[in-house]
């Protein structure tokens, strides 16, 4: 009886563990490809290459509502687009289909209109959304960082001869990587306060390693560091509070497409040397893990509110509780998916049956057992613990 007893305490085990439940949803069904979801909040965004003019154009879509609303319709390519939990979305627009220079543009959810940020002869890049907020980067004689506050934009850097890249916002916080003349025109890390813009700090100060690609979460800002010396990318993270860089990583291969959420880091990097595998941090305890198995891969994940989802090398999306320590297969199919999002519990991705399409799913918080099942279960627990007593009897 003692055998029945503990093997029903682990089978009641293992279904707290594995109660996950979520339906996928395809959100895009049609004869042309939709690329590179994002998610914020209920929204989610992407560019489709629209068959009324075969350019691509911007889409929106509504979780609440059910519904997709195309933002973009003009015969140039609009890409790139980032959402806001707010709905509102930023996007690259080409001059036109054989131009090389692109505009930031910027959609209002709450007056169902759009407008260009900036229009010049140059190109502005990668967009940045937080809330009304963007950043981006454009060039005057140098690429400089740019700022929308939802009415007016202006200039962030101002360094005539020396680029600065790929901001990222959040809050009143913007963190990009740049050029130090000081430092043999390294690649260094800086960053800002919306509350007093002209008050930039510099992260990193090398002459021979070249910093870039920042990635923001609350005080932390995680970010890939290539020595001169050797081809390899490890990976970095500052606390803006404690003003203190931790090498995470410091290994003979690539470490790319770092992600930060909460204190926690993910990447993707192949110790083989072509199998990407995907991997976890924890900055409290400075443990790293390594989330992907090693058959499947894992590479480009996203990280946000507990959960680490990456596309496997065989196709299939997977996600990571950092809660449970559970590891679940997401998707099972026959085609290809790739680059998953998250926020909150929401992920998206898109898979390709006859051409890309997006998907989502909505994923449950790490499940409790419902009361009257918890009641069952605990009497039964109860009635078997007591039928071995007295079997010992």
């Amino acid at each position: 009886m003692n055998k029945i007893y503990y093997i029903t305490c682990f089978c009641i085990l293992f279904f707290l563990k594995s109660s996950y439940s979520y339906e996928i949803k395809q959100i895009t069904n049609n004869t042309y490809n939709d690329w590179r979801p994002q998610v914020t909040g209920s929204y989610i965004t992407w560019y489709g290459t629209a068959a009324t003019n075969n350019t691509d154009e911007i889409f929106r879509y509504d979780i609440e509502a059910d519904d997709i609303k195309r933002i973009t319709d003009n015969s140039t390519h609009d890409r790139y687009s980032q959402v806001s939990s707010t709905g509102n979305v930023t996007w690259e627009a080409y001059h036109s289909i054989a131009s090389q220079y692109m505009d930031v543009y910027f959609y209002n959810a709450t007056t169902d209109t759009s407008h260009a940020l900036v229009s010049n002869t140059v190109p502005d890049r990668s967009p940045q959304i937080d809330g009304d907020n963007v950043v981006w980067y454009g060039t005057t004689i140098a690429y400089q960082i740019f700022y929308f506050d939802g009415t007016s934009t202006s200039q962030l850097t101002d360094r005539p001869y020396e680029h600065s890249f790929f901001p990222q916002i959040e809050g009143d916080t913007v963190v990009w990587s740049g050029y130090d003349p000081n430092l043999s025109y390294k690649e260094q890390i800086y960053y800002t306060n919306l509350s007093n813009p002209t008050a930039i700090s510099q992260i990193t100060a090398s002459s021979s390693d070249n910093f870039r690609e920042p990635q923001l979460s609350g005080t932390g800002i995680a970010y890939i560091g290539a020595s001169g010396m050797a081809d390899t990318d490890e990976i970095y993270y500052y606390d803006i509070l404690t003003d203190n860089i931790i090498q995470v990583t410091d290994n003979d291969y690539c470490d790319k497409e770092v992600r930060v959420d909460n204190g926690y880091i993910t990447w993707h990097g192949a110790i083989d040397g072509s199998t990407w595998q995907v991997y976890l941090y924890d900055t409290n305890t400075g443990v790293t893990i390594q989330l992907s198995d090693n058959d499947t891969g894992g590479y480009y994940p996203d990280i946000e509110d507990g959960k680490v989802a990456w596309a496997g090398m065989d196709g299939n999306i997977y996600v990571y509780f950092i809660e449970t320590g559970e590891t679940i297969q997401l998707t099972d199919t026959t085609y290809n998916e790739a680059n998953p999002e998250i926020s909150g519990n929401i992920i998206t991705w898109e898979g390709h049956i006859d051409d890309w399409e997006i998907f989502m799913t909505v994923l449950p918080e790490v499940e409790q057992i419902p009361e009257p099942l918890s009641i069952f279960i605990l009497c039964t627990l109860l009635i078997l613990k007591r039928v071995t007593t007295r079997t010992k009897r």
